[in-house]
């Protein structure tokens, strides 16, 4: 209830809270933040087109049986 209360008060002042977990450091180099969303998205990119790959080549090698998906 405090951290709502914390959070409502901060929104009437048009302030930023840090995130859970993320201390003011990230708050001071938006940068920072920045780059890191930018690493995890290519990240993710990259973990899907491999895994359609590998989705491709599973169906090459069994071209009569349809293969569970996990």
């Amino acid at each position: 209830m405090k951290r709502l209360s914390d959070t409502l008060q901060a929104a009437a002042r048009n302030e930023v809270l840090p995130m859970p977990g993320a201390g003011k450091e990230a708050l001071d180099d938006p940068q920072n933040l920045l780059v890191e969303g930018y690493i995890s998205r290519a990240e993710a990119n990259e973990a899907s087109e491999t895994k359609k790959k590998l989705k491709k080549l599973r169906k090459l090698k069994m071209p009569g049986r349809e293969v569970p998906s996990k």
